[in-house]
């Protein structure tokens, strides 16, 4: 089959990401995902406007697979935070909000986009060789022989997830 147009390039427009627009749609997009954090967190309805189905969660990836984003950059920020999950299966949202802070603070320090990447890229060798040493204070020893340890464990995970509405014992 023949086109009945000629097929034209792609079109990439380089944006920098101190312009207000940008700074504007970063704010709401970090402002849903931080009230939605937490065990303090809220739920959002997701809308599409059409009719249709409402969402009601507070999950990174229903967030975000039911969220119109537009703008090329939260694009690639929604797109990378539901790989992180597809891949991880958790920590969406802090994610989401870790890199909305990341782009804000890059922002604020008005350093060029190549210090910012190696000084990024350091700080996380940094941080995973830290995670990974026996010294690393985030290490906590858990019996999973222990029912009661089981139990507070499930109960710590719980409760984090509002939309689970349980009835206390």
């Amino acid at each position: 089959m023949s086109r009945l147009e000629a097929k034209k390039p792609s079109l990439c427009k380089s944006e920098p990401l101190t312009s207000e627009k940008v700074r504007a749609t970063l704010c709401v997009l970090k402002g849903i995902l931080t009230s939605s954090y937490g065990p303090s967190g809220r739920l959002k309805q997701v809308h599409n406007g059409l009719g249709g189905c409402v969402c009601t969660t507070s999950q990174s990836s229903a967030l975000l697979s039911n969220l119109p984003v537009t703008h090329p950059i939260l694009k690639i920020l929604t797109t990378s935070t539901k790989n992180h999950v597809s891949c991880f299966s958790d920590c969406g949202l802090f994610t989401a909000i870790l890199c909305c802070n990341l782009i804000e603070n890059v922002q604020r320090t008005g350093l060029t986009p190549t210090t910012v990447i190696k000084l990024n890229q350091h700080l996380l060798r940094l941080c995973t060789n830290y995670l990974k040493s026996e010294s690393c204070g985030c290490r906590i020893p858990v019996d999973f022989s222990s029912p009661q340890t089981l139990l507070c464990l499930v109960r710590s995970i719980v409760t984090s997830k509002r939309s689970i509405v349980t009835s206390k014992p």
